[in-house]
C-alpha cells in the first residue's frame, strides 16, 4: 500500500528545493513557511535547541476537533542536551492556549517521554526516544474516540495510549503549524527530516506504510542516494551499480514518489553513499542521470521513476575537442584538455603521471574522453574522473586497492568461485583492413587525347608528375585549378589538364596504399596446445577487422598486443564482500589459502554493487595475471598501437618515439680454393681477379639473424606473404 496523501501540511526538510528561509509546503494547501535559523541538509533541517524553527502561515486547515480526529507525524534525530522539546504542533499564538502539540521530553535525566499538550494541558507515556538514531513518531486520534486517548506509534510499532486532555477552541484563522521554537523556553535540538499533518485519524496499517515509505530514506539503510542534493526515496532500498574494467560505471535504482510531483531530467546530479550513519558518507557512485522513466504506482497519484545513471566521464563525453600536439608529454596533454575544456565542467586535476612523449596527437573535433581514452591507451594508463570530480590518470601497476583481500573480508554466502578459461583465447591473430604503402614509379606515352592515367595503386600522397622529363604543376581535382595534372587521395587515377602529345614520355612517382593481412602466431602457445588437444594443429586462430592500421609495422604490433593479452589461460577469482573501495582497473593483493592464493597480485576486472534494505554487498571478480611476465609488461603490451582511430575522417593520430636495440649476430668463415684444383662448389658468381689469374681467391659469408616476422600483403587484391 502507498502512504496517505491526504495530509494538510507536509513538510519534506530534506528537498533541496525548500532550502531557503521562505518555503512552500508540499501539499495542496501550499502553505507559506518562515524558516528562522536552521541549517539545511541532505537529511533535513538541523535545529539547535535554542530559537531556530519552521512556523507556516495560519490556515484554517488546522483547525482539527474530535469530531475530525487528528494525526501528528515525523522523522526526527534527537540529541540528549534538552530535557524537553518540541517537536511538531499546531497552535494559535506564543503563549499557546490552544494547541494541540506533540513534545519529547525528558522529566529526569534519565527517562525519556512522549507527551501531547493539548487546551486541556498535557498527557504522556514512558516510551524512550534514544538520542542520536532517526525515528519515526506519530500520534493519532480517529474521529469521535476522545474518550479513548490518542495512539502513540514509535519506528511503525503501537507502543501507547495518552490521554487527550481536551481538544482546543480554536480562534478561526489564526493557527498556524510550527517545528521547533514556537516561543517556549524549550525547542527541539536536533534534526527534523520531515513532517506531515492530518485532519483526521491514521490507521495502523497507514501508519505503517509511513513509516515503511520513510526508512528507507531515515531508518538504518545500507546506501543513501542525492539526486541534485535532494535525498530521493528508494524502492526497497535496492540498488545496482555496475563497474567494469575500461567501461562506464553504470547505477540503476527506483525512487518512489509518494506526492507525485517529482520530475526527472537526463543529465542531473546523482550522488550515492554507502554510509547510513552521516549525512553523506563514503561515496560509491557519482554520476549523472542517463534515462528516467516514471510510471504510475497508485490512484492516488505517487509515482515510481526507474533511474538510470552515467558516471562522472559523462562530463568528458559531452566536450568536444579539436587540438593537434607535437612532441608532447601525455601529462602536458591531459592537464591541456582539463583546462580548455573540462574545468568550465568543475573538473580539477588529480594525479597526472607524465608519461611517454608522442610525437604526433591530431585531435579532429571528437569528444574529450575519446581524446584521453587514445592518449591512455597509447601509455598502458586507466584515467577516471572520481566523485569528487578530480581526474586521475595513472599508470596502471601503480593503480592499487586500498586493502589487501584476505578470507576475512570474503562472505561464504555466496560460495566464492575460482574457474578457468578463456573465451577469447587464441594463439594466432589475424588482423584484416589495414594499410601500407609502396614507392612506386609508372610510365605512360601520350596519344593526343589521353587525360586520365590509370596507377598500379590507390595514390596515398601528393605525386610527382614529369612530362618529357619537365616537372608538372599538381593539383587536386574538385579543388584546385590551373594545374597541369590532378590527384585525389585514393583515388588511382591521374588526371592531365591537357592531353599529352602523340608519344609524349609521361611518368608519374607516388606513394601507393595496399590493403593487408597480417598473421601473428605464438609457437610455444600452439605446441602447448596442441599437448592440450592430444591431436590435430593446437591452432586457436582470432581474426579482427581494424580499418585504421596504416602500416604493416602497425598491424603486426596491434596483433602482437593481443595475442598477449589474450593467449593465455585466465583465472577468474569471483568473491562477495561488503568491504567498500575496489574499483574495476585496480591491483589487489590476495591471500586466500582455499585456492591457493598468497600475496597474489590480481587484476579487478568487475564490481557489481548491490544493496537491499538489510545490506550493501560488492560482487567482485578479480583475475589473474599473464601465465609469462607481470602486469607491467601486459600494461606496456596494450600501448603498442601506433594509430588510434576514432572515425573515417575524425582520428586521433598517435606517433610514439620509441628507441629499441636490434640484436645481431655475425659469423665469418674464409675458405681458399684452387682453381687448379677445379674446386667450383664455393666459387663466387664473379670471381674478383683476372682472367686466367691462377691464384687461389678467398672469399667470407656473414650470416645475420634476427627474429622472423611473417604477415600477408595484398597488391591489387592479391594476396602474397611478405
Amino acid at each position: 500500500m502507498a502512504a496517505p496523501t491526504d495530509y494538510v501540511l507536509y513538510l519534506p526538510l530534506y528537498r533541496s528545493d525548500l532550502k531557503g528561509t521562505t518555503i512552500t509546503s508540499k501539499d495542496s494547501n501550499a502553505h507559506a513557511c518562515t524558516v528562522t535559523g536552521t541549517t539545511w541538509s541532505p537529511q533535513g533541517r538541523i535545529l539547535d535547541g535554542i530559537d531556530d524553527s519552521v512556523i507556516s502561515a495560519a490556515s484554517t486547515a488546522f483547525e482539527v476537533t474530535s469530531s475530525t480526529g487528528f494525526a501528528l507525524e515525523g522523522w526526527f534525530n534527537k540529541t540528549a542536551a534538552n530535557l524537553q522539546m518540541l517537536g511538531i504542533g499546531i497552535s494559535n499564538d506564543t503563549l499557546q492556549t490552544q494547541r494541540m502539540e506533540l513534545w519529547i521530553q525528558n522529566n529526569d535525566a534519565s527517562s525519556n517521554v512522549v507527551r501531547l499538550f493539548s487546551s486541556g494541558g498535557g498527557g504522556g507515556t514512558t516510551t524512550a526516544i534514544s538520542a542520536g538514531v532517526w525515528h519515526h513518531l506519530v500520534v493519532s486520534q480517529a474521529a469521535g474516540a476522545s474518550g479513548a486517548g490518542a495512539l502513540v506509534y514509535l519506528d511503525g510499532a503501537l507502543y501507547a495510549s495518552i490521554a487527550v486532555l481536551g481538544y482546543p477552541t480554536w480562534t478561526s484563522g489564526t493557527i498556524k503549524a510550527c517545528i521547533g521554537n514556537n516561543g517556549n523556553s524549550l525547542p527541539f535540538k536536533g534534526i527534523f527530516g520531515e513532517a506531515r499533518i492530518y485532519n483526521r485519524g491514521l490507521s495502523a496499517g497507514e501508519i505503517s506504510d509511513l513509516y515503511n515509505e520513510g526508512k528507507e530514506t531515515y531508518k538504518d539503510a545500507p546506501v543513501r542516494v542525492f539526486i541534485d542534493d535532494t535525498r530521493v526515496k528508494v524502492r526497497n532500498s535496492q540498488i545496482n551499480i555496475d563497474s567494469r574494467i575500461d567501461e562506464r560505471s553504470v547505477a540503476n535504482f527506483t525512487v518512489v514518489d509518494t506526492p507525485g510531483t517529482a520530475s526527472y531530467d537526463r543529465a542531473q546530479r546523482v550522488n550515492i553513499y554507502d554510509n547510513a550513519g552521516a549525512s553523506t558518507g563514503t561515496a560509491i557512485f557519482s554520476g549523472f542521470i542517463d534515462t528516467p522513466d516514471s510510471l504510475v504506482l497508485s490512484p492516488s497519484g505517487a509515482l515510481l521513476h526507474d533511474i538510470s545513471c552515467i558516471d562522472n566521464h559523462y562530463l568528458a563525453d559531452k566536450r568536444i575537442a579539436a587540438k593537434i600536439w607535437t612532441n608532447k608529454s601525455s601529462a602536458s596533454m591531459i592537464s591541456e584538455l582539463i583546462t580548455d575544456y573540462l574545468a568550465s565542467e568543475g573538473v580539477s586535476a588529480g594525479t597526472i603521471q607524465t608519461g611517454e612523449t608522442l610525437t604526433r596527437v591530431v585531435a579532429n573535433y571528437v569528444p574529450v574522453s575519446d581524446v584521453i581514452d587514445a592518449i591512455a591507451e597509447a601509455n598502458g594508463f586507466i584515467w577516471y574522473i572520481d566523485s569528487d570530480k578530480i581526474l586521475q590518470f595513472l599508470d596502471r601497476t601503480t593503480n592499487t586497492a586500498s586493502f589487501s583481500l584476505t578470507a576475512s573480508n570474503v562472505l561464504n554466502n555466496p560460495a566464492p568461485r575460482y574457474a578457468k578459461g578463456n573465451q577469447q583465447y587464441r594463439n594466432i591473430q589475424w588482423i584484416r583492413g589495414g594499410t601500407d604503402t609502396t614507392n612506386q614509379t609508372e610510365r605512360f606515352l601520350g596519344d593526343s587525347a589521353l587525360q586520365s592515367f590509370l596507377v598500379g595503386f590507390p595514390i596515398n600522397q601528393t605525386p610527382s608528375v614529369t612530362l618529357n622529363s619537365v616537372s608538372q604543376s599538381i593539383g587536386i581535382k574538385g579543388v584546385d585549378s590551373g594545374k597541369n595534372f590532378y590527384w585525389n587521395k585514393g583515388d588511382p587515377v591521374i588526371y592531365a589538364d591537357t592531353s599529352p602529345s602523340s608519344n609524349a614520355s609521361v611518368q608519374v612517382q607516388y606513394v601507393g596504399q595496399y590493403k593487408t593481412i597480417t598473421m601473428v602466431r605464438n609457437d610455444l602457445a600452439v605446441a602447448s596446445q596442441l599437448a592440450v588437444e592430444g591431436s590435430g594443429t593446437g591452432q586457436v586462430e582470432n581474426t579482427i577487422v581494424n580499418t585504421d592500421l596504416d602500416s604493416r609495422v602497425g598491424a603486426q604490433e596491434f596483433g602482437e598486443a593481443k595475442l598477449t593479452q589474450w593467449c593465455q589461460n585466465a583465472e577468474k577469482f569471483h568473491f562477495t564482500t561488503r568491504t567498500a573501495g575496489l574499483q574495476a582497473g585496480q591491483l589487489l593483493n590476495v591471500t586466500f589459502s582455499p585456492f591457493g592464493f598468497t600475496s597474489y597480485d590480481m587484476l579487478v576486472e568487475s564490481v557489481n554493487t548491490m544493496a537491499n534494505d538489510e545490506e550493501l554487498r560488492y560482487n567482485v571478480t578479480a583475475v589473474t595475471g599473464p601465465v609469462m611476465g607481470s602486469w607491467a609488461q601486459l600494461f606496456k603490451s596494450f600501448a603498442r598501437q601506433p594509430l588510434i582511430s576514432l572515425g573515417q575522417d575524425e582520428q586521433v593520430i598517435l606517433l610514439r618515439q620509441q628507441r629499441e636495440t636490434l640484436p645481431v649476430s655475425e659469423t665469418a668463415t674464409v675458405y681458399t680454393d684452387s682453381i687448379s684444383g677445379n674446386v667450383v662448389n664455393r666459387w663466387l658468381n664473379s670471381a674478383p681477379i683476372s682472367r686466367g689469374s691462377l691464384d687461389n681467391v678467398q672469399h667470407e659469408i656473414m650470416t645475420t639473424s634476427d627474429v622472423i616476422q611473417e604477415h600477408w600483403v595484398t597488391e591489387k587484391n592479391n594476396y602474397y606473404w611478405a
